[in-house]
């Protein structure tokens, strides 16, 4: 009887391996905010459901160790990475916070972040909390759901992946978020550019004016008019693409 069931629970461990790598590095659930019990019994309820909806099937446990190991890491590694590949899609949003605080003057003042382990500036935070609000109304974490579903449809449980095909597009969409992040903080950056030269040029029309000291306050006029009207679009951006990564 015990023998019986024996499969059922492997092809079980399977789903929720892969379950548990998504919860690990997707965003939202793979917060450092989210206890880690709570990843794991969010990781059991959609392995079950996964299961459920399958049909129950069964597993057979292979004989050798170095292949019942493989198929750990490979079902860990699969949920990972597409978590991983939603979350850089979403951090260019915090890219682009960071890359406009310097040229404003806001970037010097860093502090470390405690969710994401990295120093981050104001804006930065603040691009990447309207993201995640963008992404939580968008339905990031139900599609992430569904994808793991799908995923073990299209590539069930401990079935052979090639990460080697998978790898180029991986590194592609890692080298455009970063492009795409600087690209987001365009706005400001020009913004910014445009304040310096106005003051260079009115200070060099009335060299008595003495202007210089007007700096930063332009910096931080300039940047802020294009910070209240970019924000919200780019932030939106970047949670729309996560989303599209977890649907295509």
């Amino acid at each position: 009887m015990i023998i019986d069931v024996i499969p059922h629970f492997f092809l079980l461990f399977l789903i929720f391996l892969r379950c548990t790598g998504m919860c690990l590095t997707a965003p939202i659930l793979g917060s450092k905010a989210v206890p880690v019990i709570v990843r794991i019994v969010v990781s059991a309820l959609i392995a079950m459901a996964i299961y459920i909806g399958l049909g129950a099937g069964t597993k057979e446990i292979p004989s050798q160790m170095s292949v019942l190991v493989g198929m750990a890491v490979s079902e860990t590694a699969i949920g990972a990475i597409a978590g991983l590949t939603a979350r850089l899609t979403l951090d260019m949003a915090m890219t682009a916070g960071q890359v406009a605080g310097f040229p404003m003057g806001l970037g010097f003042s860093q502090a470390a972040d405690p969710f994401n382990g990295v120093p981050s500036t104001a804006l930065g935070r603040l691009f990447t909390i309207a993201a995640l609000g963008y992404a939580v109304q968008l339905g990031l974490h139900r599609e992430a759901a569904v994808w793991l579903f799908k995923s073990n449809l299209n590539w069930p449980p401990g079935s052979d992946f090639n990460f080697a095909a998978a790898l180029p597009d991986f590194l592609k969409m890692v080298a455009d978020s970063i492009a795409m992040g600087i690209r987001l903080s365009f706005p400001v950056l020009a913004a910014v550019t445009f304040g310096h030269i106005t003051l260079g040029i009115v200070g060099k029309s009335a060299p008595q004016l003495n202007l210089s000291s007007l700096g930063f306050s332009i910096a931080i006029l300039c940047g802020g008019a294009a910070l209240f009207m970019s924000v919200n679009p780019a932030a939106e951006y970047a949670a729309n693409l996560a989303v599209n990564t977890l649907t295509q």
